[in-house]
C-alpha cells in the first residue's frame, strides 16, 4: 500500500489523500480523502492503470451523496524519476477541475487506529532545513492545516480547542490568536518575520500538531524549525509531517534572488562606484570655480564622506522597498560548529576587503 498526500488547487482548494495498491501488471486501485476547508470534504474510490511514469485513474463511488456533489471524475498524473512526487490535472463530471501535487510518505501496511488514548501515543518530530520561501507558502500550509483541523474537530467542538496561530512581527511583539484572518493581516502587514507557529489539540483523540517556523540569524542559534504531531492515529502522525516538509521543499520564492547577499553586495559596489564618480565630478567643478585646485583631493575626500552618509539612509530606502515588493519568510538552518567554514570566509573577506581599498588607492593616484 502505498500512501501520497498533497494539495488539490482549481475550482477546490484542500489537501488530498490517497492510498494506492499497484499491482505487478500496473494496475491502480485504491481510496481517496479530500480535506476542504470552504466545501464538502470527500471520500472515493481509485481504479486506473500505470503507464511508465504516468499514472491515469478514474475516481468514483464519492460520499457524501448529494446535490453538487460528483459522481465520478479523473486524474491524469506524471510521477517523478525519484518516485517521491506526483503531479497533474484532475476533473470531475460536476465541471469542477484543476491541479494536484503529491508526495510520497509510507510504503507501510495500514496501521490499525487504536480506540483507546491511553494504549499507543504516535509521536513524529521533523525538522524543517530550508534557507528561504515565499509568504504565501506560509499561507497555504496555515490555510490547509485549518481544513484538517475543521475536519478533526467536525461534530466534537467540546472536546478540541480551535487552531492557535502565533506570529512574532518583531522581536519583542508577538501575538496568539483563534483567527487565521487576524493571522494573516498581522502576518502580511510585516517587513520582516521571525517566527510563525501553529498549535492544535484535541484531547478526546490525542491529536496534538504543532508547526515552528522560525528565523535563526547566527550559527549558535538553538530554535529550531520542526514540525511535532502526537496521535494514536498512525496515518495523521505520518502524513502531516511529510506534508508540510513536502510543501516547504517545493515551495521556493522565485523573488528571493534580491534577498541573496550577492544581490544586496551588487547595490552597494554600484553604490560605491557611483559616489566616486560623484565626489570626483564635484571636486572638480568646485575647484576650477574657486580655482582652488590644490585642494581639490580635500574636496574629493569631502564630498565622499558627505555622499557616503546620505547613501546609509538612502540605501535603507531601497532595501526596504525590494523587501516589500518581494517579501520571504526567513529560515536559516546552518549547521553547528562549522569552525573551518568560519575561518575561510573570514579570511576570503579580509583579502577582498584589503583588494577594495589598494584598487581605491590606485584609483585615488590616478586621477590625483
Amino acid at each position: 500500500m502505498e500512501k501520497w498526500t498533497g494539495i488539490v488547487s482549481g475550482t477546490n482548494r484542500g489537501l488530498l489523500f490517497l492510498e494506492l495498491d499497484i499491482t505487478q501488471d500496473a494496475k491502480v486501485s485504491g481510496n481517496l480523502s479530500l480535506y476542504d476547508a470552504e466545501n464538502v470534504s470527500l471520500t472515493g474510490k481509485v481504479k486506473g492503470e500505470q503507464v511508465g511514469n504516468c499514472l491515469k485513474a478514474d475516481v468514483f463511488d464519492f460520499t457524501p451523496k448529494q446535490t453538487g456533489i460528483p459522481t465520478k471524475g479523473t486524474v491524469n498524473l506524471v510521477i517523478s524519476d525519484d518516485k517521491k512526487e506526483m503531479k497533474g490535472q484532475w476533473s470531475t463530471d460536476v465541471g469542477t477541475k484543476g491541479e494536484c501535487v503529491l508526495y510520497k510518505f509510507s510504503m507501510a501496511e495500514k496501521q490499525p487506529i487504536y480506540s483507546e488514548p491511553n494504549l499507543t501515543l504516535e509521536t513524529k518530530d521533523i525538522s524543517i532545513h530550508f534557507c528561504t520561501f515565499g509568504k504565501k507558502s506560509i499561507e497555504d500550509i496555515f490555510r490547509i492545516m485549518t481544513s484538517i483541523t475543521k475536519s478533526i474537530r467536525a461534530g466534537k467542538e467540546r472536546d478540541s480547542f480551535p487552531p492557535i496561530y502565533s506570529i512574532t512581527y518583531d522581536k519583542e511583539e508577538r501575538i496568539r490568536t483563534y483567527s487565521l484572518d487576524d493571522f494573516f493581516k498581522k502576518f502580511n502587514e510585516s517587513d520582516k518575520v521571525w517566527y510563525v507557529g501553529f498549535e492544535f489539540k484535541d484531547k478526546s483523540d490525542l491529536k496534538n500538531i504543532f508547526i515552528n517556523i522560525s528565523y535563526q540569524p547566527n550559527v549558535i542559534g538553538n530554535i529550531r524549525s520542526n514540525v511535532l504531531v502526537e496521535s494514536i492515529d498512525k496515518d495523521i502522525v505520518t502524513m502531516i509531517p511529510e506534508m508540510v516538509r513536502g510543501l516547504v521543499s517545493k515551495a521556493r520564492n522565485r523573488h528571493s534572488w534580491c534577498h541573496h547577499w550577492l544581490f544586496e553586495a551588487g547595490i552597494q559596489l554600484s553604490a560605491v562606484i557611483t559616489m566616486l564618480a560623484f565626489a570626483f565630478f564635484i571636486s572638480k567643478k568646485l575647484a576650477v570655480r574657486f580655482q582652488a585646485e590644490n585642494i581639490q583631493s580635500y574636496i574629493f575626500v569631502v564630498s565622499l564622506i558627505l555622499l557616503s552618509n546620505i547613501w546609509t539612509y538612502l540605501s535603507r530606502l531601497v532595501f526596504n522597498g525590494f523587501h516589500r515588493i518581494y517579501p520571504v519568510v526567513e529560515i536559516i538552518n546552518r549547521p553547528k560548529n562549522k569552525i573551518a567554514a568560519s575561518v575561510f570566509v573570514g579570511v576570503v573577506s579580509s583579502i577582498i576587503a584589503a583588494a577594495v581599498v589598494y584598487c581605491v588607492s590606485l584609483f585615488s593616484r590616478f586621477i590625483f
